[in-house]
């Protein structure tokens, strides 16, 4: 046994300076099974505690607006078997989601240049946190879209937005989840919806860079 319950912290320190590949691939193969780093190798979990380090510009343009995918893909908490933790600093998630058996992810489609992602910090001192909001244009009132407003009103669900890069942020964990709020128009402009996903309170951490692989999605068929 790697580490013991005593003396944990300076195991995890030796063991990281001498053999740096072992914290990494011990906490991915916790991951991948669905246990706790801990329950590989006893005493505390393995992981590489934060650096206070300084934060660069990173590129010549890094203020310059992403490409987004034109879905947003929507998880119910209930049908998640088991949900990733993030790695010591808090951001990235390199274990994936998995589903209970017979359930999926589904995804709602985005008009291109509506996707709006934002996080604001709330409170006092001593009690200040982050809370992250998606908000997105669906076009048209589609059976299938009312059916999915009507049936997922105080769901509590979990999103994952994807950049055109690949990358992917997650919001929303199984004790702070989101919900939505809608706004349906039909004028002489336009017919649609604008849905806000948002978490219910405020928490000490940013929404996720998620790594991990999207869960199986319904694809039931893009058109009514």
């Amino acid at each position: 046994m790697l580490i013991a319950s005593a003396g944990a912290f300076a195991a995890v320190d030796l063991t990281a300076s001498l053999f740096p590949c072992v914290v990494p691939c011990i906490n991915d193969i916790a991951s991948i099974i669905g246990l706790n780093p801990v329950d590989l190798v006893g005493g505390t979990s393995i992981a590489m505690a934060y650096a206070f380090v300084s934060v660069p510009k990173t590129g010549i343009n890094p203020g310059t607006p992403q490409p987004k995918k034109d879905r947003i893909i929507l998880i119910r908490t209930k049908d998640i078997l088991s949900y990733p933790a993030a790695d010591a600093s808090g951001v990235l998630v390199t274990g994936n989601i998995t589903l209970k058996a017979g359930k999926e992810a589904v995804y709602i489609y985005c008009t291109p240049g509506t996707v709006d992602i934002s996080t604001t910090t709330e409170g006092d001192p001593d009690n200040r946190g982050f809370k992250a909001t998606v908000v997105f244009e669906h076009p048209g009132k589609v059976l299938k879209f009312k059916e999915f407003l009507v049936n997922n009103i105080n769901e509590n669900l979990v999103a994952i937005y994807e950049q055109c890069d690949n990358t992917k942020e997650l919001i929303g964990t199984l004790c702070n989840p989101i919900q939505f709020d809608i706004e349906s128009y039909d004028n002489k402009d336009k017919v649609g919806s604008k849905l806000t996903l948002k978490q219910l309170i405020k928490t000490d951490k940013l929404p996720y860079t998620y790594s991990g692989l999207i869960p199986e999605l319904d694809d039931s068929g893009s058109w009514d």
